[in-house]
């Protein structure tokens, strides 16, 4: 029961936000983006894809450095808000599974990268 309290009270402090927004063209706060291991970094490319996925969504890019998104997209297909709530489904559904990526090698959390496609592919 903590445990949840401890996850609930971090995603309502660490959701993605809007910085920047302009129809069409919206720029996002992604928490802890920055602490993505470098050797992940080489799917950079599936992120995007799957991103870009989303309907409406027409380009996207990102910088580690800055923790910050920026999407193009298009409003007469998604709304700024419909994005927002869709890219903090999906930053939920990785903090709620930690069983596959905490104490695990790089590894193990890359054969888990299917299982969190497939989780996130349900939003």
């Amino acid at each position: 029961m903590l445990e949840n309290f401890f996850r609930t009270t971090y995603l309502i402090f660490n959701q993605i936000k809007v910085v920047h927004s302009i129809p069409g063209r919206l720029r996002l706060f992604v928490p802890n983006l920055s602490n993505v291991p470098e050797e992940l970094k080489k799917y950079d490319d599936e992120v995007k894809k799957f991103i870009l996925s989303k309907k409406g969504i027409k380009s996207v890019e990102y910088s580690y450095i800055t923790n910050k998104i920026l999407l193009y997209y298009d409003p007469n297909l998604i709304s700024e808000k419909e994005i927002l709530e869709w890219m903090n489904k999906v930053w939920k559904t990785v903090i709620n599974h930690p069983e596959l990526y905490q104490n695990k090698s790089l590894k193990e959390i890359e054969d888990n990268l299917e299982v969190f496609y497939d989780l996130i592919k349900k939003l």
